[in-house]
């Protein structure tokens, strides 16, 4: 009886050790040679490390070399969930999570993922960085990032644009040209010690970060200044839903200034709302309303159809046409063409609209470059709407010359007004002069380009004196004058367009769009208020921005009245 239950105990002590032996061997073969590869892996990386090299992102530069954007080092931690163990490194992470402003559920989650290199937050404070560093906690280590700075905070925002925690471009020039300002990363294959340390004398494996490229942009850091202070000064008088200023020089078609309102600072865009972060010179458009006129005449002086002294009965201030009748501000009767432009009259210009045809106007209305992309290198331009004469109807070529049936945008009458200043061509608008590398070398420059001919020089002349007129004591604009200049250019008060299609009687866009010196243009402006409040014209509105702008400008530019203006730009340049 004993021997069997001798025999029944030693068979099952016979088993145990058999199973055990067999799940040793299976566990043996299941590492060696069916899962040999993942721990490999697993023990490879115990000893191996993959450290991230950051490029550092490149500047951006007005033309004159002072910086707009820039990157700062920050230290960023990272854990190696390898290298964390044991009850000492949870009350540690306890006390981490509390310095980093963290959940430490989900600061733990990171530091035991199964890697050998985990974020725990990017871009810290250096008072964070030296109160971590006292919990001397394993596993935990730093990285030095950079993060982008905008020292002149709010200053071009809206041409700048603005980059995301991994330094990639969101908006304006960072975007655009984000592949050039952002350099290569590079990393570095390390092995470690027994403790998780780095060994230095083990490093296997660098490729080097590659730093990014430098970009100069035609801003001037000082004009921008002047219209941004403007413009925040008719923010104020005229409370405006929004307001838009383009400073651009009609000989290079370089853009010196582009600012808008509401705005916003790139350093803290998370805070912002999205519309304040809309650069609406070039993603708006409008009905611009009277400065259109300054257009449709130089098309009809091109075409040869009027003179300045030719005239124009205009009705005595009601026009009928087909589909209503036209007004003008004040009744006119016998006008000059000239006198057409200077007192901005309607019923004249739809006169001049009829004689062209609709053809020849829309013809103009392109080669202005209305209804195209200018080609700004700026992320979000739209073309704005030009409608094809086969669907106008027969009203159109009345009102399109009063600046009705288009929708442009700033951006487009800045250019479209160079044009007139600079003799007949039209220029692509340039936004960047250059790009360099991390040693200021020369990469690629941006020329001035003309798109097309679009008129006469002596028609751009004789347009130019009825545009001087506009500013004169019989103009529309007389709050656009300076003494020591002659100015010329064009108001502009265009009703808005309600959400049922019709036309606001209390919502309207003021503007004033206009060149200086008049004879040797150095500078084209463009000012537009969306609903200014009380007053509503352009004249008394957008025309004040445009002198105050000009004045300020023409000094800081060393422009002197009658000097050629070539040569004032090379001694300032």
């Amino acid at each position: 009886m004993i021997g069997k239950k001798y025999k029944i105990k030693a068979g099952m002590v016979f088993l145990c050790f058999f199973g055990a032996l067999f799940f040793m061997a299976y566990r043996l073969i299941d590492i060696q040679v069916i899962d040999y590869s993942k721990y490999a892996y697993k023990a490879k990386n115990m000893h191996h490390i993959k450290i991230p090299l950051l490029a550092k992102r490149g500047q951006i530069y007005d033309h004159n070399g002072n910086v707009l954007a820039m990157s700062v080092p920050m230290p960023s931690v990272y854990a190696n969930p390898q290298e964390i163990k044991g009850q000492a490194s949870v009350v540690a992470g306890r006390r981490l999570a509390e310095i980093l402003g963290m959940e430490y559920d989900v600061l733990y989650q990171r530091m035991t993922r199964d890697k050998g290199f985990v974020w725990l937050k990017r871009k810290i404070t250096l008072e964070q960085k030296e109160r971590i560093e006292k919990l001397s906690m394993p596993g935990i280590h730093f990285l030095e990032e950079s993060t982008r700075f905008y020292p002149k905070n709010k200053l071009a925002g809206h041409v700048l644009g603005f980059v995301n925690i991994d330094n990639e471009g969101m908006e304006g020039i960072e975007l655009m040209f984000n592949e050039h300002l952002a350099g290569r990363p590079g990393q570095r294959l390390s092995e470690k010690d027994a403790a998780g340390r780095e060994v230095i004398a083990w490093r296997s494996l660098e490729t080097p970060a590659v730093n990014g490229n430098n970009i100069v942009v035609t801003l001037d850091e000082v004009i921008q200044y002047f219209v941004e202070e403007e413009l925040n000064e008719a923010m104020e008088k005229y409370h405006p839903q929004s307001a838009i200023a383009v400073v651009m020089d009609p000989g290079t078609g370089e853009v010196l200034a582009m600012a808008n309102r509401p705005n916003y600072d790139p350093n803290t865009f998370n805070t912002a709302k999205k519309d304040n972060m809309k650069n609406r010179a070039v993603t708006d458009c409008f009905e611009p309303g009277s400065v259109f006129k300054m257009f449709i005449a130089a098309a009809a002086l091109e075409e040869n159809l009027y003179n300045l002294h030719d005239t124009i009965f205009c009705e005595n201030g009601a026009y009928r046409v087909p589909g209503g009748t036209l007004h003008d501000h004040r009744p006119h009767g016998m006008l000059t063409f000239q006198q057409v432009v200077e007192k901005s009259s309607n019923i004249g210009m739809a006169k001049v609209g009829q004689k062209m045809g609709k053809e020849v106007v829309y013809q103009y209305i392109k080669d202005f470059g209305f209804g195209s992309r200018t080609g700004i290198l700026l992320p979000g331009e739209i073309a704005g709407i030009t409608h094809s004469p086969i669907g106008w109807s027969r009203m159109s070529v009345t009102r399109i010359p009063m600046g009705h049936e288009v929708a442009v945008t700033a951006i487009q009458l800045a250019a479209a007004v160079s044009v007139i200043a600079n003799g007949g061509k039209l220029m692509q608008p340039l936004i960047v002069k250059k790009i360099t590398d991390s040693q200021g070398r020369t990469v690629k420059t941006f020329h001035p380009r003309v798109i097309r001919d679009v008129i006469n020089q002596d028609i751009a002349g004789e347009l130019t004196i009825a545009l001087e007129g506009v500013v004169g004591p019989q103009g529309t604009a007389g709050m656009a004058a300076l003494s020591e200049f002659r100015v010329a250019g064009k108001t502009g008060t265009a009703q808005k367009i309600n959400p049922d299609g019709t036309y606001s009687h209390k919502d309207f866009i003021g503007s004033f769009i206009g060149f200086v010196p008049a004879q040797n243009p150095r500078l084209v402006i463009a000012v537009i208020l969306d609903s200014p409040k009380p007053y509503y014209y352009g004249g008394v509105t957008a025309a004040p921005v445009f002198k105050n702008i000009a004045r300020k400008t023409l000094a800081y530019l060393d422009v002197e009245p009658g000097k050629r203006d070539t040569d004032n730009m090379m001694a300032k340049k």
